[in-house]
């Protein structure tokens, strides 16, 4: 958590499905590092690596890379990052953010906000069985680009791709590629206006071996592109498309997906028809773009929120925040079909039933999708409610109602191995800090587990529980 715990800056908490059970393992202080903001990553040794953004004993509490150890509940502080505020200068970089990622030599790779030789991030790595850190890139705008926003992708050849928003030859953003054997960051690719530029998102590798990613803006109408990048022949950048706000839409930010057919599907946030954003599908295969869908404000939508979830009938589900039938305004699911290339509202939220859906859509073994909203339903807190894609009937289950069970649930909902659902409310509860609760879609009983109270945390935002296997894995292997 960012923050609660006895120095009210974070702990690490443990939550078991078994039993019930949360126990807050680890407080974070000033001294081992405050404030996490990315995940956990489990190694292969089997300990747990984070960041913390701020605290540790490097100079200004400039944020903290830590182990912790489940089987014996310790933490370690691995490495100080530190800043100079006389000199505005880190030669580490600080104000870690990201989430570590390990490659299959065992090291861990992470990036920072700021700081570096040229005080736009750093990208660093750390060896596990030996505790050594090492920066490997300054984030210094020319050449390799500046503030990497998203993560990265492990490609097929075992390297690793990603992208920065800013930096490069136009400071439009770059593509970058670090080689894990020998260590090496090189730039592979320079955004510009006339290629796309100010990239959001990560790459996705299609079937054919190729990465695709989206820009915001630039290109021949200014307005974003979708483009393709070979590392298999010689790095080729490919500008595939180009958006139009009047007629596929704009500021297409975020990552495609790649559907069960193979192509690429993703989402604009504004242009099209009705101005509110569109659904639209790209070919690798025969370089054939299609706009799919047209979002309206009035019928299926606007201001998308989580990812879209594909169901065991293939179609797609998601949610917008806002909008919907009726004048209602408070939002819509809606579902989006490959086959026809339509997309239909299913439901428009009325308040009644909930309003202004929060997070993405989760389909539970029984073949239902369960969300959530953050507002509204007979108490004006919030909703838990069930969608079936085969009948495409709506029940709302459970009302939030403060105390007892939270209230402005946030993020998604969790699968448990039990075949129950997990999920955080942001508010609500004995201490109106947030509760963890269980939803049995078996006998629809919602039950709060946890109240949090400040010292074992307070607030759940945005992100979703994660369920681990907590045994000593072999070593994994990435696909």
């Amino acid at each position: 958590t960012t923050g609660g715990g006895t120095s009210a800056i974070g702990v690490i908490y443990e939550f078991n499905p078994a039993t019930n059970t949360y126990t807050k393992k680890i407080d974070a202080t000033s001294a081992n590092g405050s404030s996490s903001i990315g995940g956990l990553t489990k190694a292969t040794n089997g300990k747990l690596y984070g960041l913390m953004y701020s605290g540790g004993n490097g100079t200004n509490s400039s944020g903290v890379l830590y182990e912790y150890d489940p089987a014996n509940n310790t933490y370690s502080s691995k490495f100080d990052f530190t800043y100079d505020q006389s000199t505005n200068f880190s030669a580490t970089g600080y104000a870690p953010r990201s989430t570590l990622v390990q490659v299959s030599d065992g090291f861990l790779y992470g990036t920072t906000s700021f700081g570096g030789a040229g005080g736009r991030g750093t990208l660093f790595r750390y060896n596990p069985s030996n505790g050594i850190f090492n920066k490997r890139v300054d984030f210094n705008n020319a050449p390799e680009g500046r503030y990497p926003y998203a993560g990265l992708t492990r490609a097929s050849n075992g390297k690793l791709y990603g992208m920065t928003n800013t930096g490069g030859s136009e400071n439009s953003g770059t593509i970058v590629e670090i080689d894990p054997v020998t260590n090496s960051l090189s730039k592979r690719q320079d955004f510009t206006r006339t290629l796309g530029s100010y990239p959001q998102g990560s790459l996705v590798q299609a079937p054919n071996g190729k990465l695709y990613g989206l820009t915001t803006s630039g290109g021949a109408n200014g307005e974003g592109t979708i483009f393709e990048f070979d590392p298999a022949s010689a790095n080729t950048y490919s500008n595939k498309y180009d958006f139009e706000s009047n007629t596929s839409g704009e500021s297409a930010s975020g990552s495609l997906i790649v559907a069960s057919n193979n192509k690429l599907y993703g989402m604009t946030g504004q242009g099209g028809a009705n101005g509110a954003g569109t659904i639209f599908e790209y070919d690798p295969a025969t370089n054939v773009f299609t706009k799919k869908a047209d979002f309206d404000e009035n019928t299926t939508g606007y201001g998308s929120v989580g990812e879209l979830t594909q169901a065991t009938n293939g179609k797609f589900y998601g949610l917008n925040k806002y909008g919907g039938l009726n004048g209602n305004g408070f939002g819509v699911l809606f579902e989006f079909d490959l086959a026809s290339g339509t997309v239909t509202p299913r439901v428009s939220f009325n308040s009644t039933n909930g309003a202004e859906p929060s997070g993405s859509l989760l389909q539970a073994p029984n073949g239902k999708l369960y969300g959530m909203t953050g507002y509204g339903g007979a108490n004006g807190v919030g909703t838990l409610f069930e969608f079936d894609p085969a009948t495409n009937v709506f029940t709302k289950k459970i009302d939030f109602n403060g105390v007892a069970s939270g209230s402005a649930p946030s993020g998604g909902l969790a699968l448990s191995p039990n075949g129950k659902l997990y999920g955080g409310s942001s508010y609500g509860g004995a201490n109106d800090k947030g509760v963890l609760f269980e939803y049995d879609p078996a006998t629809n009983t919602l039950t709060k587990k946890i109240d949090l109270n400040g010292t074992n945390g307070a607030g759940f935002l945005f992100g979703r529980l994660l369920f681990v296997a907590c045994t000593t894995p072999a070593k994994p292997s990435v696909t």
